[in-house]
């Protein structure tokens, strides 16, 4: 399957035996793959490996890959993400980890299990039910808390939401400076808005765990 954007990497059913050994060990076998669509940053394929399970391979973009602040460590964020929800709030549905890894020769990667469904746009009839249980599971991870705001892991953020959204702001400012993205108006009137608004935005107090792409 051809990527969809410069940091997708080009797998081959080869490249997924390899990461498989790699993950589980050299008589790991993988009896069947194939790409899966739908993300635009990581390569991701299924398989299903000679011990019956089903998988779910996500690939790293290779290191030549030009990568907004953001971006830096995702799959090992989305491991840490996975891990969490499943320790702090279980009847959430989320895959398990099963392997992350990184190596100099094959990157970085993370193999999940692979859980059974449908996207919401495929469902025929009446959605109201789905959408009621993911609303549930959604308020369930808003009461995983933490003691800060913003990303995790040493990542952009701060002790207060003024503070870590100013840092979010600010890489998204030097992202477009980087990648010279023109603004409507000078970088100093994003930063004092945000600024003015600061006693604003700290009256979320609470840190919650949010899902980026929910």
């Amino acid at each position: 399957m051809a990527p969809v954007s410069p940091t997708q990497r080009v797998l081959s059913p080869d490249d997924v035996v390899d990461f498989v050994r790699s993950s589980f060990g050299p008589d790991r076998r993988v009896t069947d793959c194939g790409p899966l669509s739908g993300g635009g940053f990581a390569a991701v394929w299924w398989a299903r490996l000679d011990d019956g399970r089903d998988v779910v391979l996500k690939v790293a973009p290779p290191p030549t890959a030009r990568l907004l602040r953001y971006e830096a460590d995702l799959l090992a964020a989305e491991a840490r993400y996975f891990r969490l929800v499943a320790e702090r709030a279980p009847q959430v549905p989320v895959p398990p980890v099963l392997h992350h890894g990184r190596d100099r020769r094959l990157g970085e990667w993370l193999v999940t299990g692979r859980l059974p469904g449908r996207a919401l746009p495929d469902l025929d009839g009446d959605d109201g039910p789905v959408r009621a249980d993911l609303g549930a599971a959604t308020a369930a991870l808003h009461r995983i808390t933490g003691d800060r705001f913003g990303y995790d892991a040493g990542r952009t953020g701060g002790p207060t939401w003024s503070a870590a959204f100013a840092a979010i702001i600010d890489d998204l400012l030097a992202d477009a400076a980087d990648w010279a993205v023109a603004l409507p108006v000078p970088p100093e009137r994003f930063r004092a808005l945000v600024a003015r608004h600061g006693e604003l935005l700290d009256t979320v107090r609470r840190p919650a765990l949010l899902h980026f792409d929910c």
